[in-house]
């Protein structure tokens, strides 16, 4: 059963049960203690993160002999170092993205002091039980993956994760091999005061390595002059496959300029959502409407 603890902030909510509850009005210098362990929160585990892979390089699958628990152990502590949460990767998350999360985070950890700053809680979702102040084994460590997928929630893309993990390494590389993150493409097709003009190939893509082996799995569309009759209709064709890769096109409704409010969304093929390294990815231009210009189109990608 889960136990909720007091949270550790030194702010004016400090003992809040609940966690950090804003007041009505606050200072933003009010605020400055709790965000820097919530910093210091995420830097401990994305350097336990970072240190695993770092590990897990050197590590053979399948070898018959593997590094004992202590060893590795101590391995990964010894080469963890800090990330700095306010220059992440874009893929990653930013500190700004942590912050919008404060308001709805939740204390539901059955072991207050899980680990050295737990300013910061998940998401109305349970940790798993983890030592009070570094990794002693592989459960430990796989414990600590599963909570930080909690901890950096705006993360988008993640595939399914491992709730109950063993302490075997197998196990580790499996839930590790899970990180997926969502891959963007953004392509302008016209420039913003262009007018649009119908028919296919009016802008490509072509598919690079970092891509390979991945699936569309998000698509949208933008103009910067909304059209004022007729909806314009955009569809994204794989030329190196010769298949549509939508069963329903990306619209745009009259006097909107973007598909996200699209009265009919887009719906992507999953039996040609595929793609591999050289592919060509064609914009076709169905429908226009009337006066629209200035066209992006936007493609998300992640491994199936």
């Amino acid at each position: 059963m889960t136990t909720v603890e007091n949270n550790t902030f030194t702010g004016p909510n400090a003992g809040i049960v609940e966690g950090y509850v804003p007041l009505t009005t606050i200072e933003s210098t009010s605020m400055d203690g709790d965000l820097n362990l919530v910093k210091d929160d995420l830097n401990y585990h994305l350097s336990i993160l970072q240190a695993i892979y770092t590990k897990l390089d050197t590590i053979e699958t399948g070898a018959t002999a593997t590094p004992s628990v202590s060893i590795m152990v101590s391995a990964i502590n010894a080469s963890a170092e800090l990330i700095d949460a306010d220059n992440l990767e874009s893929t990653v998350a930013l500190l700004s993205n942590i912050i919008s999360y404060i308001e709805v985070h939740r204390v539901t950890t059955t072991q207050s002091a899980m680990h050295p700053e737990d300013s910061i809680k998940s998401t109305d979702q349970t940790y798993s039980y983890t030592p009070s102040s570094i990794i002693t084994s592989c459960q430990n460590i796989l414990d600590e993956i599963n909570n930080l997928r909690y901890q950096i929630a705006a993360i988008v893309g993640k595939s399914t994760w491992i709730d109950t993990p063993d302490s075997t390494i197998a196990t580790m590389q499996s839930t590790l091999s899970k990180v997926e993150y969502t891959k963007n493409v953004i392509i302008k097709v016209f420039p913003d005061t262009l007018t649009l003009t119908a028919g296919d190939a009016k802008g490509h893509f072509t598919v690079p390595i970092e891509l390979n082996g991945m699936n569309l799995v998000s698509v949208g569309a933008h103009v910067y002059t909304s059209s004022s009759s007729g909806l314009p209709t955009f569809n994204i064709y794989n030329l190196t496959d010769t298949v549509d890769m939508l069963s329903t096109p990306i619209t745009i409704d009259v006097s909107t300029t973007d598909s996200s409010t699209a009265t009919i969304p887009a719906i992507i093929d999953t039996t040609y959502d595929d793609i591999t390294t050289a592919d060509v990815l064609r914009i076709d231009c169905d429908i226009v409407g009337t006066d629209t210009k200035g066209l992006e189109i936007r493609m998300g990608f992640r491994s199936p």
